[in-house]
């Protein structure tokens, strides 16, 4: 229902600009990762106040419950038709269609509906509001908007999507100089790519050495078949839906690819991987719910395995073979696929197929933690900052202490910024112990630490070493 509420709403928004805009042309329309949307061209100045008068009209369509038709035409006859509405640009992409097109209808109003269910008219399309408007190149513009099945709803949505930008994982990478975000493209730096091995070791950990990270691509599975011999269990990498807004390493193929001999058991294979999936996403702090799709079959290993483990999972009829996933929650709280077991056909040959996606659920894991990292993932467990320069060497020795132990402890590099400039880049940085070495720690041999989030300490570095063990648990390594 939500998401055909969704569907209806990005029409009724074309629907509003074409009347609001006299001349404007509607370019695409339709689901967002965490609402609606709808790209438009206008080339006249556009008012400040353009998204108050959308809504408006949004709420006056919705008012007036006109009802919405969907309508199946040849692509010759839809392009005249949309053309003739003064829609040039959507015209053209119909032409380029084969087989039936579907145009939606509301009123006067017609546009080319790909695909989705809609409402039977405008006055059951709920509650909304429109958040931006963003400007593009050559008058071309796209509005957000969200959908909510109540007020209380659409409110708790609209503060979500105001916090967002505190804890987007492309923007907390970037201050912690995993990557630089540049025209669309991320370009990893030598401390994300550290951290990146180091998440990539755990998930290869948990299963089995015999892993490899694969990218997808046009000829994934013809470049599978070569890659490992018939003994050996292939995985695939998810058909990335197409969405209209970028959402970073969410959206990324990069997969881990379970290289593993092929079942000689498929249920007490279906379970193992199952337990390591719960168990690994437990130590991570994810919630998630798990989604049973596909036909269900006598005989299916997935579903005889979660029948064992006396597992519910919810459930979706479809035509594809059975497939189970886990959905974890990013910080808008829409559901991402962390991981899946699924059967698959490769050359007339079933097979079981383990997918974890690793990209996908670091940036998720950035997310839920608001941009921190768990201590043994940091790149970095303690940054010490000398007061002075004169305490450069005293911090070094430290850290060499640290190090010994296997922590991963740096000495800040002095610098002319004052101490507290430096605190703040450290924070900023999220690491996770920060530890002051000035002349007092020096002389008394005591150390004045704060773990993030947490207040000042004072006390013996034995006891801080502790702390960090605790804290880091036993993944720190040398």
């Amino acid at each position: 229902m939500f998401r055909i509420q969704k569907n209806s709403l990005s029409r009724i928004l074309a629907a509003a600009l074409i009347e609001a805009l006299p001349g404007a042309e509607i370019v695409q329309a339709g689901l967002s990762y965490n609402g609606y949307f709808c790209d438009f061209t206008f080339f006249p100045p556009k008012s400040s106040d353009l998204l108050v008068h959308l809504e408006e009209r949004m709420r006056q369509i919705i008012r007036e419950k006109r009802e919405i038709v969907i309508q199946e035409m040849v692509p010759f006859s839809a392009s005249e038709l949309l053309k003739k509405e003064g829609q040039k640009t959507r015209a053209a992409q119909v032409r380029e269609q084969e087989g039936l097109v579907r145009l939606v209808r509301i009123g006067t109003f017609v546009d080319w509906c790909e695909e989705g269910e809609h409402f039977s008219h405008t006055g059951q399309a709920g509650v909304f509001r429109l958040l931006e408007l963003i400007e593009g190149e050559k008058g071309h513009f796209r509005v957000f908007g969200i959908a909510a099945a109540s007020k209380k709803e659409c409110k708790e949505e609209f503060l979500k999507w105001k916090r967002f930008p505190e804890i987007d994982h492309d923007r907390t990478g970037a201050e912690q100089g995993f990557w630089n975000v540049q025209e669309g493209s991320r370009i990893w730096l030598s401390k994300g790519l550290a951290v990146r091995k180091q998440w990539t070791s755990f998930w290869k950990k948990a299963f089995s050495p015999a892993v490899e990270e694969i990218e997808g691509g046009e000829d994934f599975f013809e470049r599978l078949s070569t890659l490992a011999p018939a003994s050996m269990e292939l995985t695939h990498v998810e058909e990335i839906e197409d969405v209209a807004d970028d959402r970073g390493l969410l959206n990324q193929p990069l997969t881990l690819a379970l290289q593993i001999k092929h079942f000689l058991d498929p249920c007490a294979s279906s379970i193992s991987f199952l337990q390591t999936i719960d168990k690994s996403l437990t130590i991570l702090g994810f919630t998630y719910r798990t989604r049973y799709l596909g036909r269900k079959r006598k005989g299916c290993p997935i579903r005889s395995a979660l029948e064992q483990l006396d597992w519910k999972a919810d459930e979706e009829r479809s035509d594809s073979d059975p497939k189970l996933e886990f959905l974890v929650e990013d910080g808008l709280q829409s559901e991402w696929v962390a991981a899946e077991l699924s059967e698959m056909k490769l050359k007339s040959i079933k097979w079981l197929s383990g997918s974890v996606w690793i990209e996908r659920n670091f940036a998720l894991l950035l997310e839920r933690n608001g941009g921190n990292l768990p201590p043994w993932l940091a790149p970095e467990h303690l940054r010490i900052l000398p007061v002075s320069a004169e305490q450069t060497q005293a911090a070094q020795k430290e850290a060499q202490f640290f190090q010994e132990q296997g922590i991963r402890a740096v000495t800040e590099e002095m610098t002319e910024q004052p101490l507290s400039e430096r605190v703040r880049r450290a924070e900023r940085e999220r690491v996770p112990f920060l530890v002051i070495l000035g002349d007092r720690e020096i002389k008394t041999g005591r150390l004045t630490w704060r773990e993030r989030g947490k207040e000042q300490q004072t006390g013996e570095r034995e006891r801080l070493t502790v702390q960090l063990r605790m804290t880091s648990g036993e993944l720190i390594e040398n």
